[in-house]
């Protein structure tokens, strides 16, 4: 599900679509997903906002899209220097600078119990999840898997 190439340390500053494009890409190359795929996240991005804040202040994003355009299951761990703007889950309308999100390869399969499992990591590991930036990669996929 994890694995170290699919951890991306921004230096630049990027847009959001251009960050999904970007993983979009790397899942393509690798078998991960279909051609459509980067369109796709992008579109339901606009559509269904995933930008968040939780408890504790964290900003996050957990950007993914419909199954038909998944081949193999992956979750991408975006760190970035300069917060990337994503539209907020309530409401569609502010914006949340994420500093770490997500990006997620999901099957029809194992849909509801990776997003289950994601959803526990936020709830109950926000204060690991906010030291990700100062983490080495290995330290990361340690935690994650």
């Amino acid at each position: 599900m994890f694995e170290k190439k699919y951890i991306f340390r921004l230096n630049e500053k990027l847009t959001r679509d251009e960050v999904l494009e970007t993983v979009g890409n790397k899942f393509y190359h690798d078998g991960i997903v279909t051609t459509g795929f980067v369109k796709a996240i992008q579109q339901r991005e606009k559509d269904f906002p995933t930008g968040m804040i939780l408890e504790k202040g964290t900003n996050i994003a957990i950007s993914h899209t419909d199954d038909k355009y998944v081949i193999k299951d992956r979750i991408a761990i975006i760190i970035a220097d300069n917060p990337v703007i994503f539209k907020s889950i309530e409401n569609g309308e502010n914006d949340i600078k994420c500093n770490i999100f997500f990006v997620m390869a999901l099957t029809k399969e194992n849909k509801n119990e990776i997003l289950s499992a994601m959803a526990d990591l936020f709830e109950n590991y926000e204060d690991i999840l906010k030291k990700f930036p100062l983490m080495t990669d290995e330290e990361i996929l340690d935690i994650l898997l």
